[in-house]
């Protein structure tokens, strides 16, 4: 390839900054946590699928491709000649086939367009490599990212977008767009999943992830809706609040991967984020339903109703606690608030919490700077667990349950992997590729 940036990475609060800079309006990027989520916005344009090993996919959909009709002329379609430009090309190849239904504006973007509709398939590639506006907004949101871009790089972004009543796949390492089925605005969501149902199942890895580009007009209500107990699985959150509760030399990292043999020797602890439907509810209470409380030496606390939403500050919480011989959790709030929730029970420990200014100010200082914005009264969506090491055994503490449990044996070098193994029991028995990870480390 003649060129080469940096890497992209998929989360929409770098990817919604590059709409907005490239003048496009009326749209932005949300998580896509499982692909029966009711609650994504509508209507609904576009997918944006980032998914691993992409050799391996390489070699299961050539065959699909050499039976494949390519798509009609009026959609648009560029093959990639930049490395690892994958993340730009799925986001404007959403973009360029919205033309007319969306707000592209009169900025870069939609420059760049009425030029690159005048030349082939394979010059738009050149003439976006050459177009120094927009390859320096590509550049500001890879290095942005909360994920380090590593030397080698081995995940590949596609779309799916919706034209004329058609979803249609697009892939910029493929010689063109393939019409796979029907679709509205209303089910497009679910419709791409359908369709790449198939390479999720065949990859059998957790590491994908998935945001829908859906319509969005700036709201009083929604930005109410950020200050509130909220959840929102992105590693800036937890280091602020990391930051501002006291403790010192630890930190968040994505975990793209529970291979990952990047993240380090020193690994405290994983905070994760999974969907949290009926099905996965029932499986989790079957499990503890056979299980008793283990030793006190696990510091524990029940969520009540009094807080809700809050299960991923409880997350990080009880991840940082039950690391208290082992990191500096100073003489800042948290500290302060653990010492006096010790000498209460596990129910009133929540209270505890709910009625401590410093830290719920702090949860919503960071909450309020994130993406998401869930429905405060969804019974279904997504949930947060974290495992923790503690004298070489692994704990799953969720805090809906009644007490943390025991999970096998752990090392600091191997507990984002043992973690993953731990939960493994639930990834087959969901329609979701979103499984989102964070990993506290030594700093």
């Amino acid at each position: 390839m003649a060129a080469s940036w940096t890497p992209l990475e998929s989360n929409p609060s770098v990817i919604n900054p590059m709409i907005e800079k490239m003048g496009v309006s009326g749209v932005k990027t949300v998580d896509v946590l499982f692909f029966e989520d009711e609650s994504i916005g509508k209507p609904q344009y576009a997918v944006l699928l980032c998914f691993p090993e992409y050799k391996k996919v390489d070699e299961i959909m050539k065959p699909i491709y050499e039976q494949a009709k390519p798509a009609d002329d009026s959609v648009f379609f560029m093959k990639q000649k930049i490395s690892n430009a994958c993340g730009t090309f799925a986001l404007f190849h959403s973009l360029a086939n919205l033309e007319g239904r969306i707000n592209l504006g009169d900025g870069s973007f939609a420059k760049w367009l009425a030029e690159a509709k005048k030349v082939g398939v394979e010059e738009r590639s050149d003439l976006l490599a050459n177009n120094t506006e927009l390859a320096g907004i590509h550049d500001a949101a890879a290095t942005g990212g909360q994920t380090a871009p590593t030397g080698k790089v081995e995940h590949h972004f596609i779309c799916y977008v919706g034209k004329n009543g058609t979803l249609y796949e697009i892939d910029s390492r493929r010689p063109f767009a393939r019409e796979v089925g029907t679709t509205s605005d209303e089910t497009l969501v679910k419709d791409a999943g359908a369709v790449c149902q198939h390479l999720i199942e065949k990859l059998d890895n957790v590491s994908f992830s998935a945001i829908a580009l859906v319509s969005w007009q700036d709201s009083s209500a929604s930005k109410d809706l950020m200050l509130r107990w909220r959840r929102d699985g992105n590693p800036c959150h937890p280091i602020r609040m990391i930051e501002k509760m006291g403790v010192s030399g630890i930190e968040a990292v994505d975990v793209l991967g529970f291979e990952d043999d990047s993240i380090g020797n020193q690994q405290y602890a994983v905070i994760l984020c999974v969907p949290y439907n009926a099905e996965v509810r029932q499986n989790i209470k079957q499990v503890y339903s056979e299980l008793s409380a283990p030793e006190d030496s696990i510091f524990f606390m029940k969520q009540s109703e009094e807080i809700g939403n809050a299960c991923g500050s409880f997350a990080l919480i009880h991840s940082l606690t039950n690391l208290e011989e082992r990191i500096d959790l100073g003489n800042g709030h948290l500290a302060k608030w653990l010492k006096k929730a010790k000498k209460v029970s596990v129910e009133e420990r929540s209270s505890l919490l709910a009625n401590n200014r410093g830290l719920a100010k702090i949860h919503r200082t960071a909450a309020g700077t994130g993406t998401a914005v869930p429905d405060p009264d969804a019974k279904d969506g997504q949930h947060f667990v974290c495992y923790v090491g503690k004298n070489g055994t692994l704990y799953e503490i969720d805090s809906r349950q009644s007490f943390a449990r025991a999970v096998g044996p752990t090392t600091d070098a191997t507990l984002v992997r043992d973690s993953g193994k731990a939960y493994q029991h639930l990834i087959g028995t969901l329609d979701s590729i979103r499984f989102s990870a964070l990993a506290l480390v030594k700093q």
